[in-house]
């Protein structure tokens, strides 16, 4: 039986290693660096007053997250000193469970040993894997919600499922292509490459993300490819292919996933390409092969990414290349919007509402919509939310009784998308949070 980190041990455990000088991935916001464990106390005390006087019903919920990097950790921050205070939720987490469904299942076994309620799952696992974890959460009657971008087939069939909430693809796929159309509709040439990364292997997300920075470039450009089905393009392309655009401009898609240093490289270094778009955080990947081109030839390369609140992000907007320039050019932030409304969602089911999110008697995505980011200012308003040891968050409190059938009678299904969706709007978020 793998070994289950309660909520106190955790923390141990996280500050512990972080006093031992073992590099974690942190926010780049200043400010948020320097959070005093007074903010905590006060966070802690907020959440612990917003229901003062009322008599909750208390729950536990264990959480599973892929790996503990810096939005793992800011997710568990927000549930364990926000979120758990306010509603008498006790948070029971996991070890890195990666892609392995064996320890999602032993942590099942586990968390039905502690008597568990409801199981958060953030490690995106699909197909058979997940049914496996539907159905063994079903046979312990655990309510289960997961972290994914489409409800997957055939979870319904499961009494306790209680749905599943993630970035919409079609959605992301928007801002692609409002990225990829602010870059490169500037009135100067462009060569691109473009990963496609899982597109090829179905993943929803990257079938719109690409297909849509493909779209933006073709239509600002007026180029004419072989067919204008940008969504075939992405997902029958199995090797990196330079595309024939009728004219002298040069699109490469590039297939590898993860991103290969050296499959960028072979292309970069004939000087022709100055602009790459990820459908990943995988940038850092190649920013050493990035900069080697840079100072080869003196240009400067635009970048376009998918991007945690993290040191390196913050590196990326602030500091100058080689040719004087911001190393990302535009970033959509993965933020924090999911740790709210699969909460919110784990507890409606937990309340008896989990029929009242479905719709047509079924459930549909539930958004939790990414940031754009142009540069070091809009970053640094975002990292001043659901830090790990910040006061500012996506959802506060007050939202997310909002969102909860036990708190707002007038609450349907369609009004709860239309919470979590509202979300992807930035500077709704700070102006509730008094940091406009």
């Amino acid at each position: 039986m793998k070994r289950i980190v309660s909520i106190m041990l955790v923390c141990l455990l996280v500050f512990g290693t972080m006093a031992c000088g073992k590099a974690t991935e942190t926010d780049g916001n200043e400010a948020a660096d320097n959070k005093t464990e007074e903010t905590g106390t006060e966070v802690e005390n907020e959440g612990a007053a917003a229901n003062e006087g009322t008599e909750l019903p208390a729950f536990k919920i264990g959480v599973a997250v892929g790996s503990w990097d810096a939005k793992a950790l800011m997710t568990q921050s927000y549930y364990d000193k926000y979120i758990g205070p306010a509603f008498h939720v006790e948070f029971i987490w996991a070890e890195e469970t990666g892609t392995d469904v064996a320890k999602v299942l032993d942590f099942v076994d586990t968390l039905a040993s502690m008597g568990a309620d409801a199981f958060i799952d953030y490690g995106s696992l699909t197909g058979d894997q997940l049914m496996a974890i539907g159905a063994k959460c079903n046979e312990y009657g655990i309510w289960y919600v997961n972290n994914n971008a489409s409800v997957e087939d055939g979870m319904m069939q499961f009494e306790y499922f209680g749905g599943t909430g993630g970035a919409e693809p079609s959605v992301v796929g928007d801002q692609f292509y409002e990225m990829t159309e602010y870059l490169v509709a500037d009135g100067n040439p462009h060569n691109i490459i473009l990963q496609s990364a899982g597109a090829l292997n179905g993943v929803a997300q990257h079938i719109f993300t690409a297909s849509s920075a493909l779209q933006a470039i073709c239509e600002v450009f007026d180029l004419t490819l072989y067919t204008d089905n940008y969504e075939e393009i992405v997902t029958t392309t199995t090797a990196q292919t330079v595309l024939d655009t009728g004219s002298d401009m040069k699109v490469a898609l590039e297939t590898s996933n993860p991103a290969d240093a050296d499959s960028y490289y072979n292309l970069l270094k004939t000087g022709e390409y100055d602009t790459v778009i990820f459908q990943m955080p995988q940038y850092l990947r190649c920013e050493s092969v990035i900069d080697e081109v840079e100072k080869t030839f003196g240009e400067n390369i635009h970048l376009i990414s998918i991007a945690p609140v993290a040191d390196t992000t913050y590196n990326s907007f602030s500091t100058q290349d080689s040719t004087g320039n911001q190393a990302l050019d535009a970033a959509l932030i993965k933020n924090n919007s999911a740790g709210g409304i699969l909460f919110a969602m784990a507890y409606n089911c937990l309340t008896g509402h989990a029929d009242d999110m479905k719709t047509d008697g079924v459930y549909e995505l539930y958004d939790a919509p990414m940031w754009v980011c142009y540069n070091l200012e809009e970053y640094e308003k975002i990292a001043q939310l659901d830090s790990e040891d910040g006061q500012y968050f996506t959802y506060r409190i007050d939202d997310l009784k909002e969102m909860l059938f036990e708190f707002n009678p007038e609450l349907t299904a369609d009004k709860l998308h239309e919470l979590a969706a509202s979300v992807v709007n930035l500077e709704m978020v700070l102006e509730r949070n008094g940091l406009n």
